[in-house]
């Protein structure tokens, strides 16, 4: 299974570049925007030693406190960002930014009790009698509360596109808040990639020589699997970037998909270049080979940084157990994958579905099953195809109400294709599941209003159902349209439904309270010429045995 090691695009230099920090001089903000704009380059190594000398020399400014703290969450060093926000917390309590980075860490940890406490507490502060909070804090603490709301599961869209709509309603032409409102959009349908795009292209207008709004519409296209238009956007950001980094290895992953290898490769190295002796950067150049099957120049990269890290990073671990699984060493994977779990503070689809994924191969179904349940839950990017991996897997064992229920999660996982309908439909009916027969057979011929054998089984499974003790024959219509939509040519293979079919119709001319002993009786002849085989057969004796209908002319316009 192919994966991608996500881009981080932070939000702090757009937020911090726009407006000044309240209280501070403009040399102290240039002195701050240094490291973060290094963070935003995914240069987090390099930045950290420029904020330990700016915490040095002034250790009571909580911002730099929450900047040093959002680098090392970048980084996936979630408990030492969370040791920084309470360190920027008792440096000014009166500050929400820093109460905020302890939501995003809560959020991260699944603690999303303890994560809206922390926001409260931020916003609590805007309301405090003696707190003043100037309208710029008030923006950033907005956009940066919506940021905190897309961390963890389940992200909650709705509130964080609430404070985006708080930050522009202060300032209604704050480029963060408009790439914060993208993300939100982008979370919130990720089927829909205009909305986000509008967001950015509104950020990009808003401050034309900045490539990060350029870059985010860049990777909605590469989401939407439009390489071209992804690449082009990723070359339109770096002429206004030339050393943004992130742009590099966006259209690093690009250019794979787009099967230039070489080119994709190039890029990385450029995104190396510029990331020089930064671990976080092998990391991902680890990750880009990984995606690029290149597993054991991957392995190699992931020694490399095992040197400098041990072998107990997370992330190290995590990418690790990806490449030991893509090379058939399951019981490695697994090993791997399982001290991982037990360490990573932050767990993501990709991550539950490799898990599933091991478990499958290594025999373990019950915990494959529920590893990759979680994953489609979170929104795996690869979410069908694992999905129909276990699929294959429950086909081959005819475990048809497994198949069943594994269908309507794919449905549940956003598959649009009618195809589910009817395999759906085909398990519950070889597994006798009138329910879902019914259900999968009915949405099915909603779009295939021509496929005959649709409505047999769509007859089949409302036949099932009318178990009253007044039976309301809810069958008939849906046999006779089967009756009707079956072609000349297709009657030879379809003469056992068509016998079923016939039988239903026959019972129904006889028992119902729409009795028509002729009707029965053509529909009764219908079974014994088409000779289908001895079960139906013998059903039309049996019919024949009924005096009326024996003794009956047959109706001349039943079909």
């Amino acid at each position: 299974m192919n994966t991608r090691i996500m881009n981080f695009f932070s939000i702090a230099a757009t937020a911090f570049a726009s407006m000044l920090m309240p209280g501070k001089s403009q040399a102290q903000s240039a002195a701050l925007m240094q490291p973060i704009k290094m963070t935003d380059n995914e240069q987090f190594e390099k930045a950290t030693p420029v904020f330990k000398a700016l915490i040095a020399k002034d250790p009571t400014n909580a911002e730099t406190w929450f900047y040093f703290g959002e680098n090392l969450f970048a980084a996936e060093k979630t408990d030492s960002a969370e040791v920084l926000y309470k360190k920027g917390i008792e440096a000014n309590p009166k500050m929400p930014l820093n109460h905020i980075g302890i939501a995003k860490v809560y959020r991260a940890k699944g603690k999303n009790n303890e994560a809206q406490a922390s926001l409260d507490a931020a916003w609590n502060l805007f309301n405090e009698k003696g707190v003043k909070i100037k309208d710029e804090m008030k923006v950033r603490a907005y956009v940066e509360g919506a940021d905190a709301w897309l961390e963890g599961e389940p992200k909650n869209t709705s509130k964080a596109l609430e404070l985006v709509g708080k930050a522009l309603a202060i300032d209604e032409n704050n480029v963060a808040a408009y790439i914060a409102k993208g993300d939100a959009l982008f979370e919130s349908n990720k089927l829909n990639a205009t909305d986000p795009i509008n967001a950015y292209k509104k950020a990009a207008e808003l401050d034309p020589k900045s490539a990060k709004a350029t870059a985010r519409i860049a990777f909605m296209y590469y989401r939407a699997k439009q390489w071209d238009k992804s690449i082009m956007n990723y070359n339109t950001a770096l002429s206004m970037e030339p050393n943004y980094a992130p742009a590099y290895s966006g259209r690093g992953d690009a250019q794979y998909y787009n099967n230039k290898l070489e080119e994709g490769l190039k890029d990385y190295e450029k995104y190396l270049e510029l990331n020089k002796g930064n671990i976080s950067a092998r990391k991902r150049y680890a990750g880009f080979l990984n995606v690029a099957k290149k597993y054991d120049e991957s392995l190699n990269e992931i020694k490399e940084i095992e040197k400098a890290l041990g072998t107990n990073d997370p992330s190290t671990m995590r990418l690790k157990a990806y490449n030991l699984y893509e090379k058939g060493q399951y019981a490695e994977a697994l090993e791997i994958m399982n001290k991982f779990m037990k360490t990573a503070t932050k767990i993501n689809a990709v991550d539950y579905g490799y898990l599933g994924q091991i478990h499958g191969k290594l025999g373990n179904e019950a915990e494959r099953d529920a590893n990759i349940e979680k994953a489609a839950k979170m929104d795996h990017p690869n979410k069908l195809a694992l999905i129909d991996e276990v699929l294959v897997s429950y086909k081959e064992k005819k475990n048809y109400p497994k198949q069943v229920w594994w269908y309507k999660k794919r449905r549940e996982s956003g598959s649009t294709d009618a195809n589910d309908w009817y395999y759906m439909g085909l398990a519950a009916y070889y597994g006798d599941m009138y329910g879902a027969a019914d259900t999968a057979w009915t949405e099915y011929t909603k779009v295939q209003t021509e496929f005959a054998p649709a409505y047999y089984y769509l007859g089949w499974a409302k036949d099932g159902l009318d178990k009253a003790d007044v039976k309301t024959w809810a069958a008939k219509d849906s046999y006779q349209m089967f009756i009707t939509k079956v072609k000349p040519e297709e009657t030879a293979k379809m003469n056992k439904k068509l016998a079923e079919a016939y039988y239903f119709l026959a019972r129904y001319y006889y028992y119902s309270d729409t009795k028509d002993v002729p009707m029965s009786r053509c529909y009764v002849d219908k079974v014994v010429t088409l000779n289908a085989s001895e079960e139906w057969n013998a059903a039309a004796a049996n019919m024949m045995k009924i005096k009326e209908v024996a003794s009956a002319t047959p109706a001349p316009e039943c079909k």
